[in-house]
């Protein structure tokens, strides 16, 4: 599937670790989070659909795509700190909420 024109690829260093990203549309933030060893693209479908109604925030999970390796003992507790810090430096939390989530679903951000 071909992403949308709009998008734009962008990345931010978290905890010393290049997090690849992608961002299309203008609204309300969502952010799709990524799980097993899988990256950006795998949201391709729904930044496609939902940018128009939507800042949509794909973000490429350590490890994968074209972010960063990660270091030997790497755990999830580190993958959770760096989507915190990602979120951090993206300055969303300062103006949503963060729900629950698991690996692989979209988090909302109103």
């Amino acid at each position: 599937m071909e992403i949308n024109s709009e998008s734009v690829f962008r990345s931010l260093q978290v905890n010393g670790i290049d997090i690849f990203f992608q961002q299309a549309g203008n609204g309300p933030p969502l952010v799709f989070v990524d799980g097993g060893a899988s990256d950006s693209r795998t949201w391709t479908p729904q930044l496609n659909a939902l940018s128009d109604e939507f800042t949509i925030i794909a973000w490429g999970e350590p490890g994968a795509g074209r972010s960063s390796d990660v270091p030997d003992h790497f755990e999830l507790n580190d993958y959770a700190d760096c989507l915190a810090g990602f979120i951090t430096q993206l300055e969303i939390m300062a103006k949503t909420d963060l729900n629950h989530v698991l690996p692989g679903i979209a988090v909302p951000m109103n």
